[in-house]
């Protein structure tokens, strides 16, 4: 029986690291791969050398009542700490309840007072606290003016009013002495966090339907103002006094006083004069 032939042949001695390939060849691959292998290592000693110490930036924390705290030394880790805010109310119970909610939930670290004078005490002995929220009505906060100060006491950090319905002209006024922003007690726990988070970043709050209160063309200026004794008899109605002795306090007669009235009611768009009483109120008109 005749002998079957082999078909596999062996490699040339210049093609034994690969088909088609010679030993010449991997003779400079290998030399250019050495080549780039020294200079890499060149280059990371000359980035080692030239490396210098990076200072830590702060960065956006997980926790929502954290503030960052910048490190402080080179190379050093940034650490973070509670936001610190003071809460201003004399309604105990809102008080009490946002400030439970903003140390437990929220994380921050809550300090409050019932006052302006024991706010501004406060601001004066352990401030600038990280945000300030002021009650536009509670004792000795004399409206706007309290504001001023309270901003100055904080030493230029955020400042903002947390009311319940504050009126158009109000609103305006605020907003133009630099104030972070109004809160409205109406607001839900959640959001208050958000809001104090939001003006801590050195934004301006205001939600949404003060918003639209805001951008609203003021009533008095739409529908011409209040004549001098308009503002007489609305000085009357807000102390609560019928058209009768309206009349008799002001010598007029008591159609007369009926007349202002219905006058009063149509320019600053009330509907009957209790509204009118809460909207002049509103507007800082009495």
């Amino acid at each position: 029986m005749a002998r079957k032939r082999s078909t596999n042949r062996a490699l040339p001695s210049d093609q034994i690291f690969w088909p088609g390939v010679s030993t010449h060849d991997w003779y400079w691959y290998g030399e250019e791969l050495n080549m780039m292998h020294h200079t890499m290592r060149a280059t990371a000693r000359s980035f080692e050398h030239d490396a210098q110490p990076v200072r830590a930036v702060p960065t956006l924390l997980a926790n929502a009542g954290a503030a960052p705290v910048e490190a402080d030394g080179p190379g050093q880790i940034a650490v973070t700490r509670p936001l610190r805010v003071l809460l201003a109310d004399d309604h105990r119970m809102i008080l009490e309840m946002f400030a439970m909610f903003l140390t437990t939930s929220a994380g921050m670290e809550v300090v409050t007072a019932q006052s302006f004078d024991e706010a501004a005490a406060l601001m004066q002995a352990s401030g600038p606290y990280d945000v300030v929220l002021l009650d536009l009505t509670m004792p000795g906060m004399n409206g706007i003016a309290g504001l001023k100060r309270a901003m100055r006491l904080n030493e230029g950090h955020p400042v903002a009013i947390i009311t319940g319905n504050p009126g158009q002209r109000m609103l305006q006024e605020i907003m133009a002495t630099g104030a972070a922003g109004v809160i409205l007690k109406t607001t839900a726990a959640r959001s208050l966090t958000n809001a104090i988070q939001f003006i801590h970043s050195g934004e301006r709050y205001l939600p949404l339907e003060l918003m639209c209160t805001i951008s609203e063309p003021n009533p008095v200026v739409r529908n011409g103002q209040l004549s001098d004794k308009e503002m007489d008899v609305l000085a009357e109605l807000a102390a609560g006094k019928p058209n009768k002795e309206i009349a008799k306090a002001l010598d007029l007669a008591e159609p007369t006083v009926k007349m202002h009235v219905t006058a009063i009611c149509r320019k600053i768009g009330a509907q009957n004069r209790t509204q009118a009483v809460v909207l002049a109120r509103d507007l800082g008109l009495v």
